[in-house]
């Protein structure tokens, strides 16, 4: 169990670093359409900004794979007791 929970800590870690890239490239501006300029785009910030996300998302897709694989019932049942504490 203990192999789990650090596991989902790991997660956990992983989860809030493609949030805060996330965040930081949706902080650029976007058009009234919700695209962004070209401009933009073209600007080394953006694209630093991009491949940061770029890759704490493929990151976390990487670690949910084998994640879940190794971890499946314990995270359901980890799922389960959170929706049922969040109920109460």
């Amino acid at each position: 169990m203990n192999d789990f929970k650090s596991a989902l800590a790991n997660k956990q870690i992983l989860e809030s670093n493609v949030t805060a890239t996330s965040t930081v490239l949706n902080a650029f501006p976007s058009g009234p359409m919700g695209l962004t300029p070209d401009a933009v785009k073209f600007s080394e910030a953006f694209k630093q900004a991009k491949a940061n996300y770029n890759h704490a998302a493929k990151t976390l897709k990487d670690f949910n794979r084998s994640f879940l694989k190794n971890y499946r019932k314990e995270y359901a049942a980890w799922r389960t007791q959170q929706r049922s504490a969040s109920q109460v």
